[in-house]
């Protein structure tokens, strides 16, 4: 026997007014397919913000009004305009804060970057 309904407790988050206060997560990969599963995988949990390169990414970040919002940034590696080691190089510094973490579909990509 549960000790919640879970239906209450559903419409009490989507309360209309309540602020959301799931963690943002940025989205960066340059292939549709890839964006959709982790959009759907992760969409339940946390506010998805999505671009479909590094430089999308940079110009998602800027229009933020509160960078420090942004809790984590999800690239892909390989990527035209800007790879996911480059977007992480220029997040560095403005976004200290933020967890960033590199997928890649190949095997033999390893980087690290401080």
């Amino acid at each position: 026997m549960a000790l919640f309904n879970m239906k209450r407790l559903d419409n009490l988050d989507a309360a209309p007014g309540r602020p959301d206060v799931r963690p943002t997560i940025l989205i960066v990969d340059d292939e549709a397919a890839n964006r959709q599963v982790m959009t759907a995988l992760l969409s339940p949990n946390y506010k998805l913000l999505v671009a479909v390169d590094g430089q999308d990414a940079l110009d998602i970040i800027e229009q933020l009004e509160d960078k420090n919002t942004l809790a984590a940034v999800i690239s892909d590696q390989r990527m035209p305009r800007l790879t996911g080691i480059q977007l992480f190089e220029k997040l560095r510094l403005t976004l200290p804060q933020a967890i960033r973490i590199i997928v890649t579909g190949f095997p033999n990509c390893f980087a690290y970057s401080r």
